[in-house]
């Protein structure tokens, strides 16, 4: 009776943190298997089912923590936060800022949000979208890449307004795109790690200069620059 699964965390041994596999079974209950000490506090080799959760209509998942969309549109998190430095990066989107492991809690949205309809996020990230009913995007969590797309680099604790007249969302690694209502395109953040060029993959600015941005740039899906899967030989784009 499951009708989706997402895989959330690592396995990081040397303080016993072990990724898992999060399930959502047709009845609106989670089950969880793995994830000991990012997820929940014992290790389990069979899912079990995460307390404090109903009515659930969709999951998402990032490094370091764990949501469910409801029925009626709120959403949860679970999971531990990641230690970066000195602090800890925001994933919950709770408003807690430590590193303790946490069981399912309400994320809180701004005054005026509509119902949550829809989420994003990706297991080698830290941040996540929220979509309203009304079309607006909400996002919380790692920005150091400019990837939630507010105008700045300052990570998120709590979800903010980004995005009016939004279709689609796609919260990837340290880059985020969205569909808006008119069909067009448009992307945050960096395309890999500028500092370490053999890991700054292509880019997804496709028509544009390969830099960081912090606000929704709009991008034109219909031109491949060379450094983007083109066939330089040929002249055009491999397909």
């Amino acid at each position: 009776n499951a009708v989706r699964a997402v895989a959330v965390g690592y396995d990081y041994a040397p303080i016993g943190y072990a990724a898992a596999s999060v399930i959502l079974l047709a009845d609106g209950t989670v089950k969880i298997t793995g994830g000991g000490n990012w997820f929940q506090a014992t290790n389990s080799t069979v899912p079990v089912t995460v307390n404090g959760l109903a009515n659930v209509i969709d999951i998402k998942g990032n490094a370091t923590t764990c949501y469910a969309l409801t029925a009626n549109g709120d959403v949860y998190s679970f999971g531990r936060q990641m230690q970066l430095g000195s602090v800890f990066i925001p994933s919950l989107g709770t408003g807690v800022t430590d590193g303790s492991l946490h069981q399912p809690a309400k994320i809180d949205f701004p005054a005026g949000a509509g119902k949550i309809v829809a989420l994003s996020s990706n297991n080698d990230g830290y941040h996540c979208f929220a979509l309203d009913s009304s079309h607006n995007l909400f996002a919380w969590g790692y920005n150091v890449y400019g990837q939630l797309g507010c105008g700045d680099t300052i990570d998120r604790a709590t979800p903010i307004f980004v995005a009016s007249n939004v279709l689609d969302i796609f919260a990837g690694e340290n880059f985020s795109y969205i569909l808006k209502a008119d069909s067009t395109l448009w992307s945050t953040g960096s395309s890999g790690y500028p500092q370490v060029p053999e890991y700054d993959y292509g880019s997804i600015w496709m028509n544009l200069p390969n830099i960081k941005r912090s606000t929704f740039t709009q991008i034109s899906p219909h031109h491949c620059p060379n450094e983007f899967m083109c066939a330089k030989s040929m002249g055009r784009c491999a397909s």
